[in-house]
């Protein structure tokens, strides 16, 4: 199987991903294009799902559980209907996939089944966008709830956050984003919290140039985790490693240096290539972000930093964090999501934030 060549294909084809799917050998297509042995023995169902971008995940039953051993990925297993139902959502969700390493889980005594507790709101809210309000366009929803990480997601950060947020899902433009940032804001202030400084970022950037280098999910990780040191000499040495031309990598190398105040986007339409339409995209909407901002908050400092990464694996376009003064760790996050809700049949454009109220309250005294 050749894994680039496949992601190459489903980027350009402007997919998030291609879903591979058998039971009892009955599409001998998935065999031939993955390589897998088509007279092997198959009486359970299993599952390889290929991002656009990123590690491939695999889904098996318990009884075959090294059924795609040959295919690179990260592999879950499942035993009951209720649990592959489960498992499938986090197999197709990025937000999912990402949480999993922070989700509990138990063993249910009455059944035996697999129980995870939630980590995060979201995927819930999109669960409820997509089957109960299906036939609605664009679909606004807030929430309020409680839930338990098995480690937080920032240093000093809690386990069992009371998490409050607002989405928006259907709605692509980005006039739904600056709606989301408006409602963020509101949110703080209304907390009684002097917000101390915003940042502002787009992985949409990041997307453009890394598909460029047509990496697999390792060296995509490594790159991913270079940006996020903002170490040149990594990068580098990463290029040298991987036998890349040092030119290839100018533009994640100018990425580095594009963080500071609003005079950051004049030097990024300097350094970077704006004849890449994404690229030039991304940069428009980080300026037409950054002017409403300073129009709702004039005395709040706005830091962009085109290199934040926030949720990169998940997220697709605008990534925002609300800092206050003396406290080391964001207060409130958000960015946009495209393509959320496919594993419940209906794949929407999606946006949206969200905030720990405990913190919120305490911090707002």
């Amino acid at each position: 199987m050749d894994l680039n060549a496949i992601q190459k294909a489903l980027r350009d084809q402007h997919l998030d991903g291609w879903l591979f799917y058998d039971h009892h050998h009955r599409d001998p297509i998935a065999y031939r294009i993955l390589g897998l042995d088509e007279h092997s023995f198959v009486s359970r169902r299993w599952f390889y799902f290929i991002p656009a971008t990123g590690e491939p995940r695999k889904l098996v039953h318990r009884i075959e559980s090294l059924k795609l051993d040959p295919l690179p990925g990260s592999a879950r297993a499942y035993s009951s209907w209720q649990e592959l139902e489960r498992e499938l959502e986090t197999l197709l969700t990025g937000a999912g996939s990402d949480l999993e390493g922070q989700t509990f889980k138990l063993t249910d005594p009455a059944g035996g089944r697999l129980l995870g507790l939630r980590a995060d709101m979201t995927p819930q809210a999109a669960r409820i966008a997509a089957r109960h309000f299906a036939d609605q366009p664009v679909v606004r929803l807030c929430y309020l709830g409680t839930v338990l990480r098995t480690r937080p997601d920032s240093l000093g950060g809690s386990r069992a956050p009371r998490q409050v947020g607002c989405e928006i899902f259907g709605e692509a433009s980005l006039s739904a984003d600056l709606e989301i940032l408006r409602l963020m804001l509101q949110t703080l202030r209304l907390a009684g919290i002097k917000t101390g400084h915003l940042d502002l970022g787009h992985v949409g950037i990041y997307r453009a140039f890394a598909a460029r280098l047509g990496l697999d999910a390792e060296a995509e990780n490594a790159v991913f985790d270079i940006l996020q040191r903002k170490s040149q000499p990594d990068l580098r040495d990463f290029a040298a490693a991987r036998r890349l031309a040092p030119s290839s990598l100018a533009g994640l190398a100018a990425l580095m240096e594009l963080h500071g105040d609003v005079t950051v986007l004049q030097r990024a339409r300097r350094t970077l290539d704006l004849g890449d339409a994404a690229v030039a995209d991304a940069l428009a909407a980080v300026d037409q972000a950054a002017t409403e901002l300073k129009r709702l908050a004039p005395d709040v400092p706005l830091h962009i930093d085109l290199a934040e990464l926030r949720g990169y694996r998940y997220q697709t376009g605008l990534v925002f964090a609300a800092f206050v003064p003396g406290h080391g760790r964001e207060v409130a996050r958000g960015g946009r999501y495209d393509g959320v809700g496919s594993e419940f049949g209906q794949a929407r454009p999606a946006t949206g934030f969200s905030a720990d109220l405990n913190e919120l309250l305490r911090l707002g005294q």
